[in-house]
């Protein structure tokens, strides 16, 4: 059974923030803790589940009135091409049109890109270099 919900339990929470850390930022030897901010306590949480366990992690904040981010999107490497991303990503879209946002912005990594794109979002601009080596590029839909 696959859903896409928030985590629940202490436990999941710690796997969600745990899957966050191995593919976002251990791989760059950036500290355990940075894979979480201020920000979680606010922002919704969507969590994939494949019969019981986290596969996939994205947030949404809230921007203004009319535009949310995603932040901190990934996929488990043992989950990568099994449409996972894209049932997070449809997930967050629907939540957010849920909310009247007619706009959804994220800043992918160069590698993701492509992703973005075969799901409607449009490069803007180049973004930022985060830890001196992953570029990532603006990119936005409207919803």
């Amino acid at each position: 059974m696959i859903e896409v919900r928030a985590p629940k339990s202490n436990k999941e929470w710690e796997t969600y923030f745990h899957l966050r850390y191995i593919t976002l930022r251990e791989p760059w030897g950036q500290p355990l803790g940075s894979e979480q901010d201020e920000n979680d306590k606010i922002a919704k949480q969507f969590a994939l589940f494949e019969n019981g366990t986290i596969k996939g992690a994205g947030r949404l904040d809230q921007i203004d009135a009319t535009t949310s981010q995603v932040r901190y999107f990934c996929v488990a490497q043992d989950a990568e091409r099994r449409g996972f991303g894209r049932r997070i990503m449809e997930s967050i879209e629907m939540d957010a049109k849920n909310d009247d946002v007619s706009k959804i912005i994220l800043h992918a990594r160069e590698n993701a890109v492509a992703f973005y794109q075969s799901l409607e979002y449009e490069v803007v601009e180049e973004s930022y270099l985060l830890f001196g080596e992953i570029q990532h590029w603006l990119m936005e839909k409207e919803i």
